[in-house]
């Protein structure tokens, strides 16, 4: 059986975090200090070992965000909590003549207690 050409794992506990593999693009991110962050790009396809993140610590001033939002003049960086991530069916695939019923795409939810999203 061939390996798939894309890929997502998350990981769970003290510095959740997600990996997007596709094809020979590695793309890893964290979750830390209330920030989405991005952990590594690999385009050789190596996943590096967990060993060398013991020590990896973005300053705030860092612009490793994965995104940057703005919501009514206040500006979001930081402040968020990890809700989940999963695997979710794209909407309405079912609906679109050509697209495979089964395509997916990672979703990870984010809380923002001061801004109440």
């Amino acid at each position: 059986m061939a390996k798939p050409l894309c890929n997502v794992r998350f990981r769970a506990g003290d510095v959740p975090g997600v990996r997007y593999v596709s094809d020979r693009l590695v793309y890893d991110e964290l979750f830390t200090s209330g920030r989405l962050l991005t952990r590594y790009w690999s385009s050789d396809g190596q996943v590096w070992p967990e060993m060398h993140y013991g020590g990896l610590r973005w300053k705030p001033d860092q612009p490793a965000d994965v995104f940057r939002l703005s919501v009514n003049g206040l500006d979001l960086s930081g402040g968020y909590a990890w809700e989940s991530a999963s695997l979710e069916p794209f909407a309405g695939m079912e609906e679109r003549p050509g697209h495979s019923q089964d395509a997916m795409h990672a979703v990870v939810q984010l809380r923002h207690a001061e801004a109440g999203i």
